[in-house]
């Protein structure tokens, strides 16, 4: 594996290919916790496009370049092995991303922002938020809109890349001991297992339609058309990876 690079007197690992992704997993066997974030570009696409994985752990932090690596299995079941517990913050659609994309839900998880909302009133709250309010760290948040698919990825990006990861275990220690002063912690691990549940995430192609009353103003041979014009629509889409909005 590649030497550590240094950002902002922060170390980190680059991984850009098989070996070195096969090296983390291998280093990462015995991990009791593991935070992360993602990077994705969902514009005009079916399926979103997972340019970018950040991943904090007790052995080091690491930037998976997911445009690169293709097979992520050996991350994939860190997130569904209930032995590790999850930190993520806000993390709804990194957890679409993954089921859209592999199939996979993490398990025990805690999301800080959710955290902090049986906390406080004032939900939700941004990362750069909670970063200022538990640790007193003041976050340059800048890249909200940057193309993560471009290469190399430059410095801000890595720097912003990274600020999503590091902090989050500090937030869960700090957050953690105010939820169980108040006995509220199961409560969050309960509201966050609810976001990683498969119902969560699977739609249901016909339900607006089968709502409408166009649709059911129509007769059997028009609505069985229109449901073979859906279903090619999307079939369409998912070839040519593109939004649905771009067929028809």
């Amino acid at each position: 594996m590649k030497q550590s690079n240094f950002l902002s007197n922060v170390a980190y690992l680059l991984l850009e290919n098989k070996a070195d992704f096969e090296q983390f997993v291998a280093d990462n066997q015995s991990i009791s916790w593991l935070a992360f974030d993602t990077e994705f570009i969902t514009e005009k696409r079916f399926l979103p496009q997972l340019c970018l994985i950040q991943v904090a752990t007790a052995n080091g932090i690491y930037l998976i370049d997911s445009l690169k690596i293709q097979n992520l299995d050996g991350l994939m079941d860190m997130m569904k092995n209930p032995d590790i517990l999850k930190m993520t913050h806000a993390g709804e659609n990194d957890y679409r991303i993954f089921y859209k994309l592999f199939g996979v839900l993490p398990v025990n998880v805690f999301d800080t922002q959710i955290a902090d909302g049986f906390l406080n009133y004032q939900y939700p709250m941004s990362f750069k938020d909670l970063v200022q309010k538990y640790l007193n760290v003041h976050l340059q948040k800048g890249f909200k809109v940057s193309n993560w698919s471009k290469r190399p990825i430059d410095d801000k990006q890595i720097s912003y890349a990274l600020d999503d990861v590091i902090y989050l275990y500090g937030l869960y220690e700090k957050l953690k001991t105010a939820l169980e002063k108040r006995g509220r912690f199961e409560w969050v691990m309960h509201e966050c297992q609810m976001l990683c549940k498969q119902s969560a995430y699977k739609t249901d192609p016909y339900k607006d339609l089968a709502q409408s009353r166009t649709f059911n103003s129509l007769r059997r041979q028009s609505q069985v058309f229109l449901v073979r014009l859906i279903d090619w629509r999307k079939e369409e889409a998912r070839a040519k990876n593109v939004s649905k909005k771009m067929i028809l």
